[in-house]
């Protein structure tokens, strides 16, 4: 099976140092891969977490199982990355604050991206509709990277 790769998705984690390449592939040349791939079900075949572990076993011809998560979008995909990166143990404190403040940044994106969706959603409606006057009322969460949770009401007459 050939993955693909998304520059962008891959860049979201900081690469291995050699030395914790090399320790990889000694493992997975030792063992096989006991982790799967996952891979991101929409994209059909985009890698999501496992960009190593895939350059290795396609290095070494050892073949790999895949995990395939569904995701409404990109800024999705992407946090869930930054979620799942930071559990693992190979991370400095330094590291994973850098990656909690990401998490912070990239939830504040999804939460954009989702306000976004559903307002064309409802702009579409609206413009099928037959009547002439609508009045809606948006209750959203505001997740901003400079202030902290808000919430706000919109009232909006069409």
């Amino acid at each position: 099976m050939s993955l693909k790769i998304n520059p962008v998705l891959q860049a979201v984690v900081a690469p291995l140092i050699p030395e914790e390449y090399d320790q990889l592939r000694d493992n997975i040349r030792k063992d096989g891969l006991l982790e799967p791939i996952t891979i991101w079900a929409e994209q059909s075949g985009t890698i999501l977490d496992g960009h190593n572990r895939y350059a290795i076993c396609q290095e070494l011809g050892i073949g790999f199982r895949t995990k395939a998560l569904s995701f409404l979008g990109i800024e999705a995909a992407k946090l869930w990355i930054l979620e799942h990166q930071v559990g693992r143990r190979n991370l400095t404190d330094d590291q994973r604050a850098i990656i909690w403040n990401d998490i912070y940044q990239q939830r504040a994106a999804v939460s954009r991206a989702n306000v976004l969706s559903c307002w064309k959603k409802v702009s579409a409606r609206i413009r099928s509709s037959s009547t002439t006057r609508l009045r809606v009322r948006l209750r959203i969460l505001l997740v901003d990277s400079d202030t902290r949770d808000r919430k706000r009401d919109l009232d909006l007459s069409i």
